[in-house]
């Protein structure tokens, strides 16, 4: 992003975000954003949600690291293992490793279902709600969508990984992003599972 367009956002964001409880930076690794927006959104940000794709125009470029703080990070397996440099490491040990001080983490793992962290109280696994998936496209994007809030509001993390699970089980029953999940539609998955 040339300068002065970077300068220009700067200016709209450092205007902007008081007037929000929690911003979620979803950070897809395209140039958008750069060193000063990410300085300013993360002195500035009342609660910040952080997530950075690993995509196959970024890998190993792209990670949560260049992040200094962040209220809650949302990653998939393989991002919170690039950030870790560890292949093989237990998911459980890798978390603490990422040294950002967030107290809040969810990390995806696709038909394994979530993975969720919180300082107050350690770990939870929470399995995949559905075992059919018609397209996996985005199912990241409505976790950290929904979520955010979700954990913005103090919600623990055993119900944030559940919320997260129920929509990522409708977003992959959706070709191509072509709709978004309704929040109708997720009340009712979610009502239809705890009966």
């Amino acid at each position: 992003l040339p300068p002065y367009y970077e300068s220009e956002i700067c200016n709209y964001i450092d205007a902007n975000i008081q007037k929000y409880d929690a911003v979620l930076v979803a950070d897809f690794g395209h140039g958008f954003i750069g060193p000063q927006i990410i300085e300013l959104v993360c002195n500035k940000a009342r609660f910040l949600a952080v997530t950075a794709q690993t995509n196959s125009a970024n890998v190993g470029f792209n990670l949560i690291t260049k992040y200094p703080r962040a209220d809650y990070m949302c990653l998939d397996g393989l991002e919170l293992r690039l950030a870790c440099h560890d292949k093989f490491g237990e998911l459980k040990a890798l978390v603490p490793r990422i040294g950002l001080g967030c107290n809040n983490i969810a990390i995806t793992r696709g038909s394994e279902g979530s993975l969720t962290y919180s300082s107050r109280d350690g770990f939870f696994e929470i399995p995949a709600l559905t075992d059919r998936a018609v397209d996996r496209l985005g199912a990241g994007d409505a976790y950290v969508a929904v979520t955010t809030p979700c954990v913005a509001s103090g919600y623990p993390m055993d119900s944030v990984g559940f919320i997260g699970n129920a929509v990522g089980a409708l977003q992959v029953q959706i070709v191509g992003n072509k709709e978004p999940v309704e929040p109708v539609a997720l009340f009712k998955f979610i009502k239809a599972l705890l009966k």
